[in-house]
């Protein structure tokens, strides 16, 4: 088929700002394009009655110039190059310092992941159903989220991009869901912040009741220390995650052996070691069975986990190295200079996305095995679920209770001078850093989301011009700050909202999961369906290439675990997502009707149906218009678009070492103003 007749456009030259690989931000040579073919930029010749002035040679994107040997298909005419109208000129203030080495990211993962999920949740679990229920629903999490990480880590080995997440499910699933999913995981970490700092001013209380202090720490000390924290830069802020994440590993360890150390003593007093192991026990006020707690444990249990793809959200700010690959030539053979060479970044995801998943599930596991050994599940003070079946027998209350973590409770069993006041010291230091990384990761996501935004809320993807903080971010994430204070309240109303909070952020973080095992799905299919084309481009059309089936010498990053030839444990994390959704999800209803349940249980799903479908109808078509899943079925028009799209994103992502630390030149209009004037154009 011969293309349409092509046009070159003098009368609109796209300038330096106008296409970013133009300018020289991946160090391709100007008048290359990613393959090292010449560019020649044409437009469609056009009637004069659909002519409006503007220049045509920017496209929807759909459409790319055929393989050799590939018929176009019909009504698509070959255009090139591709020039993404939705992203903005270059601006100096959505820059970010990209620093962040793979220990850093392995240790700000941990911070986030080992919260207060196992410290509170723990105890939870185990009155509700008892220490098998508390076993199983930690174990089977452990697994769940090993699974999910399997093909998020291996897709991040591929595109280590900013805002990955939201990427993915918009490149292999649909747009407007991997936008919704982008705005789910900000406010699943919102969420999880505020809950975070609500367990947090509990925990202090153990120490000291008075209001006022209570008060200082809550308003002074807690929340304005976390948002100074993540305004330092990126790079104080790593350092202070990696020695805090260190020392949260080595508290983690030291509660667990000194749980065990309790365990011990009482034995030595003549308690035996399985006095408080009660396997058939479950918590009647709350469900009517055993079978019923242990579907629900896992709802609980997931907000434990949520952290564990927080490698994804630090992509944005990974330290990549380059290397330089020739077009057409091995990279065994390039030891000889070549004039048309490609950058391409490499960063170092791969051992903290596939190794926090192994390192969060033993320790859970093992933490889990000394609540379940070292705490009695029939106490009355361990924390319970925010509400009580009508028809369940009055059960006895705790007179005293100062803390709500499973691990004072096995101190406090012992006669060991101010060893709760460790432990509780040790657990308000987890909550602190949980919290100020929650505040990160969520700040991270919404500047990912708002970075290319042309509307009013693109302000929120802009950076502070001398640390390169997303400072208007940070502050929106923390908008629930005021949300600790609700801890006055009396003590039903602040286990609901408790309640709500922490579901719905561990629900919305599962949602995340299901998403992402979707995308990997069909991102698997998708490759396996065009391999021989795949295998057949030349070796830098595409780096790395997309051998993944090839059995010979393989350049593909990593495979999975386990999918080499069929994605099993992805499906398997589909599963236990549908899982967690649907049947955990509902067991809490199974006893009978309760708002409180039902508002915990249902309000992320709603809510993120509630979005996506708002996303679907401000597109302004037909219902019979909306498009549910992205094309991938023919390999030039539907799957090369998308695979050279996500290379542009993560070549473009990365800039030459000299010019992230270059100072951003100061506009001589706001030099003239006032300091204070000058200070807020600074931040904002």
């Amino acid at each position: 088929m011969q293309d349409p007749p092509r046009i070159r456009d003098f009368a609109h030259q796209p300038d330096a700002d106008d296409i970013d690989w133009l300018r020289g931000d991946d160090e391709t040579p100007n008048g290359l394009d990613s393959r090292g073919a010449p560019i020649e930029l044409v437009t469609i010749a056009k009637s004069p009655e659909e002519s409006s002035g503007e220049s045509t040679s920017v496209h929807d994107g759909s459409r790319q110039e055929p393989r050799t040997g590939e018929q176009i298909p019909p009504g698509v005419p070959s255009l090139a190059p591709i020039i993404d109208q939705d992203e903005p000129g270059f601006d100096e203030r959505r820059k970010v310092n990209r620093v962040l080495e793979w220990y850093h990211i392995f240790f700000i993962s941990l911070s986030g992941t080992l919260g207060v999920g196992l410290y509170v949740q723990g105890g939870s679990i185990l009155r509700l159903g008892g220490p098998y229920v508390l076993l199983s629903s930690f174990l089977g999490l452990g697994i769940l989220a090993w699974a999910v990480m399997q093909g998020v880590a291996e897709m991040l080995c591929l595109w280590p991009i900013s805002g990955a997440l939201t990427e993915f499910v918009k490149s292999f699933v649909d747009e407007d869901l991997g936008t919704a999913v982008g705005l789910a995981y900000w406010f699943s970490y919102t969420a999880g912040f505020a809950a975070v700092t609500m367990t947090l001013a509990d925990e202090v209380a153990f120490w000291s009741a008075d209001p006022y202090l209570k008060a200082f720490l809550l308003l002074s000390g807690i929340p304005i220390s976390m948002v100074g924290l993540n305004t330092l830069g990126v790079q104080v802020y790593a350092w202070i995650e990696f020695i805090g994440g260190t020392a949260k590993l080595l508290f983690i360890f030291g509660i667990i052996i000194s749980t065990l150390g309790t365990i011990i003593e009482r034995s030595k007093n003549g308690e035996s070691v399985t006095s408080r192991w009660h396997g058939s026990h479950f918590d009647a006020s709350a469900t009517k069975t055993q079978a019923f707690a242990f579907f629900m444990s896992f709802r609980i249990a997931a907000f434990a986990f949520v952290g564990i793809e927080i490698t994804a959200a630090t992509a944005l700010e990974a330290k990549a190295s380059t290397r330089q690959v020739a077009h057409g030539v091995p990279e065994e053979d390039q030891a000889m200079p070549v004039e048309t060479k490609r950058v391409v970044p490499i960063t170092r995801l791969k051992r903290p996305a596939t190794k926090i998943p192994i390192v969060v599930g033993c320790v859970y596991i093992l933490a889990a095995f000394m609540i379940a050994l070292g705490v009695d599940s029939t106490d009355p003070c361990l924390p319970a679920q925010p509400w009580t079946l009508p028809t369940a027998t009055p059960v006895a209350t705790c007179s005293s209770t100062k803390s709500n973590s499973a691990f004072v409770f096995a101190a406090q069993s012992v006669n060991w001078k101010h060893f709760p006041d460790v432990i509780t010291a040790f657990i308000v230091f987890t909550a602190f850093s949980a919290a100020n990384t929650q505040l990160y990761v969520g700040s991270r996501t919404l500047f990912s989301l708002a970075r290319t935004s042309h509307s009013a809320w693109g302000k929120l993807g802009r950076t502070t011009r001398t640390r390169l903080v997303p400072l208007s971010a940070v502050l929106a994430t923390s908008i629930l700050i005021p949300f600790p204070f609700l801890s006055y309240l009396s003590k039903s109303p602040k286990e609901v909202i408790f309640d709500v909070l922490n579901t719905t952020s561990s629900l919305l973080c599962v949602i995340v999961w299901l998403c992402e095992c979707i995308a990997f799905i069909r991102f698997f299919y998708c490759m396996k369906r065009h391999q021989v084309k795949l295998n057949d481009e030349p070796i830098s059309t595409f780096d790395p290439p997309f051998d993944r089936f090839f059995r010979g010498t393989r350049k593909y990053p990593w495979v999975s675990h386990g999918q080499s030839s069929h994605p099993f444990m992805t499906f398997f994390a589909l599963g236990g997502c549908l899982f967690i959704l649907i049947i955990a999800n509902f067991a809490c209803l199974w006893s009978g009707f309760d708002w409180r349940p039902f508002l915990s249980s249902f309000l992320a799903p709603i809510l993120f149906v509630l979005v996506f479908f708002y996303l679907k109808l401000r597109r302004g078509l037909p219902y019979k218009d909306w498009t549910w899943l992205v094309p991938l079925d023919h390999y030039t028009r539907d799957l090369v678009p998308i695979l050279r799209r996500l290379q542009d994103i993560r070549e473009k992502s990365i800039l030459a070492e000299s010019e992230e630390r270059a100072p951003v030149a100061q506009d001589p209009d706001v030099e003239a103003l006032p300091w204070w004037r000058r200070k807020l154009n600074d931040l904002f």
